[in-house]
């Protein structure tokens, strides 16, 4: 179940470092000067990149094994969200439009790494239930996205959301 639980978590917070940044997006506007004309590309910077590595993550947990790629993964992942935060605004929306590319081209190989692991470490019988609490929990970190990220930055900004899901990231 150790298995499940870890997958379930590194869905969950990549769903919510995935879709943080719409509801962030007014603040980040506000405070860092983004252009209504970049928004756009910045929204989709993250599945441009997901896109390009999805199904060579498949090819990477086969060849390096689903732990070795969820690791990866998740360590670069919280790299990156923390560079986010540290990116001054004078860098412009291009370089937060190449960190979120980026931060995609990282994630791409999540699904497929963690569909190795629930193969890989769960008994025949129980993989399909694994599969879909692994599954639910990505979608359950996509409902928590679209509200917890504005009303954590009302508290902490949005450079402690950031903060926050890169820390969750690394467990």
């Amino acid at each position: 179940m150790g298995v499940v639980l870890t997958l379930s978590l590194a869905r969950f917070v990549g769903s919510i470092a995935r879709l943080s940044l719409g509801p962030l997006l007014p603040l980040l506007s506000l405070e860092l000067g983004f252009p209504a004309e970049s928004k756009p590309a910045l929204l989709s910077a993250y599945s441009s990149g997901y896109i390009l590595t999805q199904v060579a993550g498949g090819f990477f947990a086969d060849r390096y094994g689903a732990p070795f790629v969820l690791a990866f993964t998740s360590g670069a992942s919280a790299f990156v969200l923390l560079a986010l935060t540290s990116a001054p605004g004078e860098w412009g929306v291009t370089w937060w439009i190449r960190l979120y590319a980026a931060l995609g081209l990282l994630a791409g190989p999540l699904f497929p790494a963690s569909s190795v692991a629930v193969k890989e470490g769960v008994e025949p019988e129980r993989r399909a239930g694994a599969a879909a609490v692994v599954d639910a929990a990505a979608s359950a970190g996509t409902c928590a996205a679209t509200l917890a990220p504005a009303v954590a930055a009302a508290t902490f900004g949005w450079k402690g959301v950031f903060i926050a899901t890169a820390v969750a990231a690394l467990f």
